[in-house]
């Protein structure tokens, strides 16, 4: 799948008691696109005949742009038809984790891999697969425990590399995106120091996860998630400067993802764009990549009503249309009846674009009316 298109649980507790309380997708052009910086401004497509605000999908509008529109893949008859008219691109969202695909030393479980990548080709779908390597402090389950047992670095790397190889054995060419590492940073944007593979590997296992992604996978685009960028300068700036190191180091990093989880208050948008503007300036494009904008903050606080929801999310996808090289926006699921937000912070946080029961909503709206706008 990586060459078919031509569109162009965070680990938050510990670190919220500190802060309150395009790529075509082409093999050939993998490797290029971390140092290759596009200066010409963006353009917008004419608007396709027919496609208004009230009967548009919004794939189609984002194309406009050269946009991937994209969601985390659920499944069932309805929402599966919702996902293949609305979206462009999907997500895994726990099916290649560790903990599911590979629970045991010696035993994996392709049953959800398999389904997800299956949809993709069925639908033409650009595909993300997450996580390689994610170990939520707050979200220890994501790592199965025989994996936080190894701890000889030399067996490590050998674990890693088997479970990688493992999984492109049966899947190479089928993945567009590979999220190689999740959520690296501390509040502050150094390195996480509570993370089994910096415990054991050290400082230099952020890199060591790409040059061995760059081996084992070299047809997909690569890509480096973290999270809270919009809330926090200190991890937006470390994270520029980690993607800035590895790049001189001659580490390929294909890409960086801003999850957008909207959930601490208000965002602040220009430290959004400006992170945006700093990683594409070293010749990264950037994609969002969880986007959701809940009711209901974390602890229950900074509720909000529909209105200012639907802004937020006018102002999310006006930030990254503002960026030439922003070249994605993906929603963390579409439908608040299956948002990951009911068992992180509650009932009633709504934080998607249709309700429970598959109907849009003000924020479908307004998301919608931004792409069809286009590029400034």
């Amino acid at each position: 799948m990586g060459a078919r298109r031509s569109l162009c649980v965070p680990a938050l507790a510990l670190l919220l008691a500190g802060v309150a309380g395009c790529s075509s997708g082409s093999d050939g052009d993998a490797a290029a696109s971390s140092t290759t910086t596009t200066t010409a401004a963006a353009t917008t497509a004419p608007l396709p005949e027919g496609c208004d605000p009230d009967a548009c999908p919004l794939q189609v509008a984002g194309a406009r742009s050269d946009l991937i529109i994209g969601t985390a893949l659920k499944f069932g008859a309805e929402r599966e038809a919702l996902e293949v008219r609305e979206f462009s691109g999907v997500t895994s969202e726990r099916e290649f984790l560790w903990a599911d695909v590979h629970p045991e030393p010696d035993r994996y479980d392709f049953t959800g891999t398999d389904r997800v990548v299956a949809f993709a080709e069925e639908h033409d779908k650009d595909l993300t697969v997450t996580h390689f390597l994610w170990d939520p402090p707050a979200l220890p389950s994501v790592l199965p425990d025989w994996v936080r047992e190894v701890t000889d670095p030399d067996e490590l790397r050998a674990v890693l590399r088997a479970h990688l190889t493992a999984l492109h054995d049966r899947y190479a060419g089928k993945i567009d995106r590979w999220n190689v590492v999740n959520e690296p940073l501390a509040a502050g944007g150094t390195l996480e120091p509570d993370n089994h593979f910096f415990e054991v590997l050290g400082p230099g296992w952020v890199a060591e996860a790409f040059r061995m992604a760059t081996e084992i996978w070299p047809e997909a685009q690569l890509v480096l998630n973290e999270n809270l960028t919009e809330y926090l300068a200190g991890r937006s700036e470390g994270l520029v400067a980690l993607v800035e190191q590895l790049l001189a180091e001659g580490v390929r990093v294909d890409r960086v993802g801003l999850q957008s989880h909207l959930f601490l208050g208000e965002p602040d948008f220009d430290l959004a764009r400006r992170t945006m503007e700093q990683l594409t300036a070293l010749g990264v494009p950037v994609d969002v990549t969880e986007l959701d904008v809940p009711l209901i903050g974390v602890g229950g606080g900074n509720r909000i009503d529909v209105e200012t929801q639907a802004e937020r999310g006018r102002q999310m996808v006006e930030t990254c249309l503002a960026v030439p090289r922003c070249e994605s926006i993906t929603f963390w699921g579409f439908d608040d009846g299956s948002t990951w937000l009911t068992d992180f912070i509650g009932p009633g946080t709504d934080p998607l674009p249709w309700d429970a029961d598959l109907r849009p909503k003000p924020l479908h709206r307004a998301v919608l009316e931004a792409l069809l706008a286009g590029r400034p």
